[in-house]
């Protein structure tokens, strides 16, 4: 599915990604499906070691709803502070929370769900 040297290059941005979330490196770890701390330690100076698909999944999902945030907020701020933000489309739950449930399918729900708000903004 995907290469190392993709889940390599998806996981220094998911980590550049998470410092511009002011993300915990606890909460980090819960997004990533349980990643150990040593092994988020590892990934903040650089040294990958061996990802596994279940985990490039996760990576994709949350380069995904990056994006989405990027081509919904010109500013990268609000982007940014948007995972914070109670929103009515997860149970007035920040979206933060949500991917913080550490399931794939949570975080695929966000994403799904910028997808939708990006083509229909009645969804908002």
């Amino acid at each position: 599915m995907f290469t190392p040297r993709e889940l390599e290059i998806a996981a220094s941005a998911v980590v550049r990604l998470f410092r511009k979330w002011d993300l915990s490196d606890g909460t980090a770890c819960q997004i990533l499906g349980n990643l150990a701390p040593e092994t988020y330690s590892a990934w903040q100076r650089s040294d990958f070691g061996q990802i596994d698909q279940d985990v490039g999944i996760r990576l994709s999902l949350l380069i995904g709803i990056h994006k989405c945030l990027r081509t919904l907020f010109k500013d990268p701020e609000r982007g940014y502070s948007w995972i914070r933000i109670a929103n009515s489309a997860f149970d007035h739950l920040p979206p933060l929370e949500v991917m913080a449930k550490g399931d794939i399918a949570s975080l695929a729900y966000v994403r799904a769900r910028l997808e939708t708000m990006m083509t229909d903004v009645s969804s908002w």
